[in-house]
């Protein structure tokens, strides 16, 4: 609906007002994301773990890295409905107002990588991340919980730190907020700052974001891995 409505406007008023661009959509819309994900992160596995079924599963020729890639992918593919598909409304309804098609087309079509792959980097590390802490839940609203506390405390010590200049630590800013080590990694990868998101005043190398990033992702796999692996067949 954001991305929908900042088509429309575009079409009523041209360039006079833009809400959203490419680079800070997903920044914008940045709390629907770990409520999306706490919503249904825990349908995926907990109900599994609770209901003990998975040893069922696990006697069959399905794996455990099965069972957990494909938890991986169908969760990765819900959230492309929200990190990647407004962009996308945004591109064609930036192409599709403009007065010249073709030279829009032609002006636009440069974004589109970045636009997949910053859709696609959001998508799977969250999808990663929320996976991992719902395995360690035994109820679905722990599980619930436990990923907006992730993201809540995070986004409260960021904004802590970035509100002290003068003490030198606005570095650990975006490094405690998940949304915001993404926001990183999609600047070093592709570029475009974001001017509300912490990265561009901690004044950290933009390579470190995507260190992180790498990171995130390895301790979520890490938790899947050892958490799948204590369950008997």
């Amino acid at each position: 609906m954001p991305a929908i409505v900042a088509v429309a406007i575009r079409v009523l008023v041209g360039d006079l007002v833009d809400l959203y661009s490419y680079e800070n959509y997903l920044w914008g819309i940045g709390a629907l994301l770990p409520i999306f994900l706490a919503a249904q992160a825990p349908e995926l596995v907990v109900n599994d773990m609770r209901h003990h079924v998975l040893p069922l599963y696990f006697s069959r020729p399905i794996g455990r890295f099965d069972y957990v890639f494909a938890k991986l992918v169908a969760l990765s593919l819900a959230l492309l409905a929200l990190t990647l598909l407004p962009v996308l409304v945004l591109f064609f309804g930036r192409v599709l107002a403009a007065e010249d098609l073709m030279a829009a087309l032609g002006d636009e079509i440069g974004a589109l990588p970045a636009i997949i792959g910053t859709g696609v980097l959001h998508a799977v590390a969250l999808a990663s991340l929320g996976l991992a802490i719902c395995s360690l839940a035994a109820r679905r609203a722990y599980a619930a919980g436990a990923v907006l506390a992730v993201f809540l405390v995070g986004a409260v010590i960021s904004g802590t730190f970035e509100g002290q200049p003068d003490q030198g630590l606005t570095w650990i800013a975006p490094l405690a907020n998940p949304l915001a080590i993404l926001d990183g990694a999609r600047e070093w990868l592709f570029g475009g700052s974001v001017a509300e998101s912490p990265v561009g005043a901690a004044g950290l190398p933009l390579y470190t974001y995507g260190v992180a990033t790498v990171i995130l992702l390895g301790l979520s796999l890490a938790i899947l891995a050892v958490r799948y692996r204590r369950v008997t067949a």
